[in-house]
């Protein structure tokens, strides 16, 4: 719901803003903190947040909506709740659908009488980004979704939608991180500047600034292959894949089981990432790095790390999943050095948040 900063701006979403509250509470907390009301899966329609948009009209100087996923609340359909939140996939289809897109509509009508308020579709418009990618919903060469279509809604709500139209034909998919469209790191970079006041544009190349740095403070000067095991090495695997970081000409992923069983002789180094549940599986390990054929073998067991940092500081706010600092910290510090004694989890928040101000358009 809402959580106070005493700021003039409020911003308003899904899970979207629940984890930018999470990640600037408890990472970039050197950031200006706004207000916020968030509420996961939280649609557009909901009259409780349609109650408070109008409130807010009279306290705040400026109103940011991120507007989420038009299937958001679809739970109506099949029961009756205070607050249908979310969706529900088995109630996804083209009549509920088309329900829920005018239900959507009408709400945006009366938005749009709210002065001060700015629309975000981030949902839509990435979620078109996708379908282009996989070549869904093209007719003749142009996208044509049945129902929603990005250009006819900021068409419609021109005046007070952010234009994210600016974008259209680059890359976007360092900017979220799961099939949710949650902001990656670089994500909330983008919207800090947008919320900011700055335009689409100077915003995107401000995230693109900050990529920048991230991948310089990775470089490594040795020769390294990095493997491992369990959700940190997958990962590292996924914001690799998604190009929110990216690793030097001298590093590079394998898998486990082709990087520590080849029987060619490697004049590299290895950095092995392990997440043992027990001492027999942890020893395993231990066992196969040493057996391994690479000049220079390191391992890091990141079990004893976790139990020694808070989890805030460890995970996204759901799933268990390594948030970035987490990731970009170890990362970092294993590509430097041959131990986690002295990792230090603060001088890596540190960084971040100096790396995420320098990068900020609207901060610099």
């Amino acid at each position: 719901m809402l959580e106070s900063n005493n700021s003039r701006k409020c911003i308003v979403g899904p899970s979207h803003i629940v984890r930018w509250r999470y990640l600037f509470k408890n990472v970039l907390n050197q950031l200006p903190l706004f207000d916020t009301y968030a509420v996961g899966g939280l649609p557009i329609w909901d009259t409780e947040l349609l109650s408070f948009l109008k409130d807010a009209e009279h306290k705040y100087d400026e109103i940011y909506v991120l507007v989420g996923d038009f299937r958001f609340g679809n739970g109506l359909f099949t029961k009756k709740e205070k607050r249908n939140l979310g969706i529900i996939k088995n109630n996804i289809n083209n009549i509920n659908d088309s329900i829920l897109y005018e239900k959507s509509l009408n709400a945006l009508d009366e938005i749009s009488k709210i002065t001060k308020v700015k629309l975000l579709f981030w949902d839509l418009y990435l979620r078109e980004f996708i379908n282009k990618k996989s070549g869904r919903y093209l007719d003749k060469g142009e996208y044509s979704h049945p129902l929603w279509n990005y250009k006819g809604v900021q068409d419609k709500y021109r005046d007070i939608t952010i234009p994210l139209s600016e974008l259209d034909q680059l890359n976007l998919e360092y900017l979220y991180i799961d099939s949710s469209l949650h902001p990656s790191i670089l994500g909330y970079n983008f919207l800090f500047n947008i919320f900011m006041g700055e335009t689409v544009t100077d915003s995107l190349l401000s995230s693109l600034k900050m990529k920048y740095e991230i991948d310089r403070e990775l470089y490594c000067s040795s020769p390294t292959v990095l493997t491992g095991n369990g959700t940190f090495f997958r990962t590292i695997n996924l914001y690799l894949s998604k190009g929110i970081v990216s690793l030097n000409i001298n590093t590079q992923l394998s898998r486990a089981d082709d990087a520590l069983f080849t029987k060619r002789k490697d004049d590299r180094r290895i950095i092995v990432y392990s997440e043992s549940k027990s001492e027999p599986e942890k020893t395993k390990i231990i066992s196969y790095v040493q057996k391994s054929n690479w000049k220079e073998k390191v391992h890091y067991e990141l079990s004893p790390l976790k139990k020694l940092t808070p989890s805030e500081l460890i995970f996204e706010i759901t799933n268990d999943i390594p948030c970035f600092l987490f990731m970009f910290a170890v990362l970092q510090h294993s590509l430097k050095t041959s131990s986690l004694n002295n990792f230090d989890i603060n001088y890596y928040k540190e960084s971040l948040n100096q790396t995420f101000i320098r990068n900020c358009v609207c901060l610099s």
